[in-house]
């Protein structure tokens, strides 16, 4: 293979490249990065959201998908969030969401919590998304970051009594579906200090 060089890769050469690879990759202002695996805890997790979502949103034109697709972020730029939440067109071969309303990222110790804030700050951009969802996956805990007419806004999210409400899809995010099945190393009263 040759070498590929920051800025070198196009779009379309990113899909054709990453379909005969192991893994899963991003390209990040045209450079091929590959992704951190994903543990048990953190697929459950998406599982729980796309399903409380999946049920919510049916025949509403709204259609939660994990696993893909992607998300233009930039021009060079295409990340795989946790779950996407998209309402365009459906092209069934495209690889990029056409309309991203909602996207949800569930945080991982293994990933630098600077890329995580360059995340958020890459889907404040896209002019679609109006939710952000992120989601702590070792707490019940959560922040929507939330579009409104004076820019975005925080939600914070702190227990298993907690319900997330995505006005924005007319679908609410109890924190207890979220968790569904996983256990906690903490009691759940001693989080409140705590923020992610």
């Amino acid at each position: 293979m040759s070498q590929i060089t920051r800025n070198s890769l196009t779009e379309h050469n990113f899909f054709a490249l990453v379909a005969g690879l192991e893994g899963r990759w991003e390209l990040i202002d045209g450079e091929l990065v590959m992704m951190a695996p994903t543990t048990q805890r953190h697929a459950n997790i998406v599982a729980n959201v796309l399903a409380t979502l999946h049920g919510q949103l049916r025949g509403t034109g709204y259609r939660p998908t994990c696993s893909g697709p992607s998300v233009r972020t930039g021009i060079g730029t295409i990340r795989y969030p946790d779950l996407v939440v998209d309402c365009g067109h459906r092209h069934d071969h495209e690889m990029c969401a056409t309309t991203p309303v909602v996207v949800c990222e569930v945080l991982s110790s293994s990933r630098d919590q600077f890329d995580t804030h360059l995340r958020v700050l890459e889907y404040r951009a896209v002019p679609d998304i109006a939710c952000i969802l992120l989601i702590d996956p070792d707490e019940p805990r959560a922040i929507l970051h939330r579009r409104d007419d004076a820019g975005w806004c925080d939600h914070l999210s702190i227990g298993l009594d907690q319900v997330v409400d995505i006005t924005e899809v007319g679908a609410t995010v109890p924190l207890r579906d979220v968790y569904d099945g996983l256990e906690f190393t903490q009691p759940d009263d001693t989080l409140r200090g705590h923020l992610c």
